[in-house]
């Protein structure tokens, strides 16, 4: 019997339980995070199925399988191998940028290393957009990490492996507190989806360090200290350890602007 035959004399749940598992197997070789593309591309990304069978006579052109049968955003395209018992997918995602890809802030922090040598293949290089664009979110990184300082800012706390942020937004809540997340890399992510939160915040910060600014420039100086001592002691999970790296850039980037020299 052939594949389709099979299929055909199934339980349609059954038979489509089986084109589900095809459908999961059949990823792209280059996994990309969602999150790191605005909401505003995500729609242009367009999803193409390519499926190898027997014949231009098949199946899965009618119900009840093509139904079941794991397609994109348009109908499935059917491709004849004339192999009768194999069934294959092809499966092509379309408009994924390339910034998006995993991997690819590692490859720029490596790139952006001062420790490394490059030679570049175009003498005009500098002109180049950056392949990774500056995000959109209201310099979302930097409030968040000024936000973690201890006093007189901490208006992010670590607290039962829980992140939380004061903010108006959370009045009704017990504490005045709002949840952001489990670990560091999802809490940042929730903030910086919330720009309402992201420019309350910064206008907090900025009321804090220029209230004392002198304060404000140790505190901040000594928690630099404290995150770059906690990475060479290696006490950092390596999941956030490039954010952490991110977020004293950040923190020295925003001294370096108050024209402080330490």
């Amino acid at each position: 019997m052939t594949v389709e035959q099979v299929l055909a004399d199934s339980n349609p749940e059954d038979a489509g339980q089986d084109l589900q598992q095809l459908g999961k197997l059949a990823v792209p070789l280059w996994q990309y995070e969602v999150s790191e593309i605005p909401i505003q591309q995500q729609h242009l990304i367009t999803e193409f199925y390519y499926y190898g069978v027997e014949s231009n006579n098949t199946i899965f052109s009618d119900p009840p399988l093509s139904n079941r049968l794991p397609k994109g955003n348009n109908n499935p395209s059917f491709v004849p191998t004339g192999e009768p018992h194999k069934v294959m997918l092809f499966r092509v995602e379309v408009g994924v940028p390339l910034f998006a890809f995993n991997g690819m802030r590692e490859l720029e922090s490596a790139y952006l290393d001062p420790n490394k040598v490059f030679k570049h293949l175009h003498r005009n290089w500098t002109n180049l957009a950056n392949l990774i664009p500056p995000e959109d979110d209201g310099g979302a990184l930097r409030w968040f990490a000024l936000a973690l300082a201890p006093d007189p800012y901490k208006l992010v706390v670590n607290q039962s492996k829980k992140y939380f942020v004061s903010t108006e937004q959370a009045k009704r809540l017990e504490g005045g507190v709002l949840p952001l997340g489990s670990d560091r890399k999802s809490a940042f992510k929730a903030f910086k989806s919330n720009l309402p939160l992201v420019k309350e915040i910064s206008d907090k910060v900025e009321r804090i360090t220029h209230q004392d600014q002198e304060k404000a420039k140790s505190t901040l100086q000594n928690y630099i200290n404290h995150l770059n001592q906690v990475l060479k002691d290696g006490k950092v999970d390596a999941q956030i350890q490039e954010q952490v790296e991110m977020e004293i850039q950040e923190i020295e980037a925003y001294l370096e602007d108050l024209d402080v020299i330490i």
